[in-house]
């Protein structure tokens, strides 16, 4: 979502975001098309995108990566959080350990709920997350569309 300059969306529903410092990196790694995009970010640090370290990691799953590991461990340090998250072995093991956890079509579902977003807007939405390679399954998109 970030890269079609979502970030504001992101502002309106949540306010404020906590982040582990595993994905403060993997977001400003340095990628010549996404230059803009990373300067909304590092403006948007310290302000409503909060970085915090692991206090004490309560779980290890060498089958994640990083950001999602320290993710997840940030969620079971604080209280009543929501997760962001569409890494699919990452939902599990949050899931697993009652983290609510809200993905990609979850903030365009709310962003609709709030009318934030037209339904014409979700669908460019969904149509440019497919494009950058985002999976969805035919199923799932259905489902969706039909839940707007």
């Amino acid at each position: 979502m970030v890269q079609k300059d979502e970030l504001n969306l992101l502002k309106q529903l949540f306010q404020k975001i906590i982040i582990a410092q595993s994905v403060k990196n993997e977001l400003l790694q340095k990628n010549p098309q996404h230059l803009i995009q990373i300067e909304k970010i590092k403006n948007a640090l310290n302000d409503w995108i909060v970085v915090e370290d692991v206090k004490e990691p309560k779980i290890h799953a060498p089958q994640l990566g990083k950001g999602e590991l320290d993710s997840i461990n940030l969620s079971l340090e604080s209280i009543d959080c929501l997760l962001l998250m569409d890494e699919k072995k990452g939902r599990i093991i949050a899931r697993s350990l009652n983290i609510k956890i809200l993905g990609v079509l979850g903030i365009l579902a709310l962003a609709r709920k709030k009318n934030y977003k037209s339904k014409e807007e979700i669908f460019k939405n969904i149509e440019n997350l497919l494009q950058q390679g985002f999976y969805l399954s035919s199923e799932v998109i259905i489902s969706f569309i039909n839940s707007l």
